[in-house]
């Protein structure tokens, strides 16, 4: 019997949700999405969105770093250890910031989120850094420099197959003496 039941319920889960999709409204799903914290504005392609605090982070690690606390359970006044997001001013602490209008209309990859009014963080250091590595790239490519950019990068960063030959070529000289 109890099978029966369980069986009928879904069933009739089922048929709503079809009806409703017929209809052209939202399924439940979108629905419990749509009010669980913050929405984002339909038109707006989220990349790293928190829809506890409302915010968009430039990269998933700058999201990973502004929650905070205890995974065992959410902040109240009773836990004040438990897992929250950041406050502005604890943002600007670890060097993140809201893009300004003229560095999103600048950038292809964020000149859609003008005028949606959702404030996107990211850390200008690291923006600096990633701009100033691509022109490095892209001048050394169009130089044909590709080859001596890959030669420095395995000078700098060791690889353990270029170690091991290292050792060896060492262990041979040493024999030789």
């Amino acid at each position: 019997m109890r099978h029966r039941a369980a069986t009928a319920h879904i069933e009739q889960a089922r048929s709503t949700v079809r009806d409703q999709s017929r209809i052209g409204a939202p399924s439940p799903r979108a629905q419990r999405r749509a009010t669980i914290g913050h929405a984002f504005p339909d038109t707006y392609r989220p990349v790293a969105y928190c829809r506890s605090c409302g915010r968009d982070f430039a990269g998933d690690g700058y999201f990973a770093r502004h929650r905070i606390g205890s995974h065992s359970h959410d902040f109240s006044p009773e836990r004040p250890d438990g897992r929250r997001c950041m406050d502005d001013d604890e943002l600007r602490t670890i060097g993140l910031r809201p893009m300004t209008e003229a560095e999103m209309a600048a950038t292809q990859r964020h000149c859609h989120r003008l005028g949606l009014g959702v404030a996107m963080w990211f850390n200008p250091k690291d923006a600096a850094r990633a701009q100033r590595n691509l022109r490095q790239a892209s001048a050394s490519c169009a130089n044909g420099q590709s080859e001596a950019l890959d030669a420095r990068d395995s000078r700098s960063r060791p690889t353990r197959v270029s170690l091991t030959r290292r050792n060896k070529q060492r262990q041979r000289e040493a024999d030789q003496v």
